[in-house]
């Protein structure tokens, strides 16, 4: 993984490279910006990935893979990762992909290998009011 600290602000450029999983490289690069909350957007590609559609009791899942010669084309990746109270990231991504031109998928980003890189922005608030973790409790409880 290669970052960047952009200037100016309390944010990074991060180039995730082939073979790694996404949601670990957030994690890992917000745990570098003693943040309590960030905003994260991307685009990129995958060699596969699993998404998930919430149905208000849990996750329908699918898992995705390029069609033969493709990659899956990260069209958009966003989402935030919010500091837990045990100190640890809880990143919450969301992707839409495309498998060929035309066909698109989109959902919750549960698990993915990135090929051939994936170009991420992590921009983070330095401090938050009190309480910010509570909202994100069902992430941990």
């Amino acid at each position: 993984m290669q970052v960047k600290k952009l200037r100016g602000l309390k944010a990074l450029y991060l180039k995730v490279e082939e073979g790694e999983n996404p949601l670990e490289a957030v994690a890992r690069a917000f745990e570098g910006l003693d943040a309590p909350f960030a905003w994260v957007q991307g685009i990129g590609g995958f060699i596969q990935a699993k998404l998930g559609v919430f149905t208000g009791e849990g996750y329908e899942v699918e898992e995705v893979r390029p069609r033969q010669g493709y990659i899956l084309e990260v069209l958009s990746l966003k989402g935030n990762v919010v500091k837990g109270p045990d100190g640890k990231p809880y990143p919450h991504l969301h992707a839409v992909l495309s498998r060929s031109a035309g066909e698109v998928l989109g959902g919750h980003l549960l698990e993915a290998e990135v090929k051939p890189f994936l170009e991420v922005v992590i921009v983070a608030a330095s401090e938050a009011e009190e309480g910010l973790a509570e909202l994100f409790g069902h992430r941990w409880g």
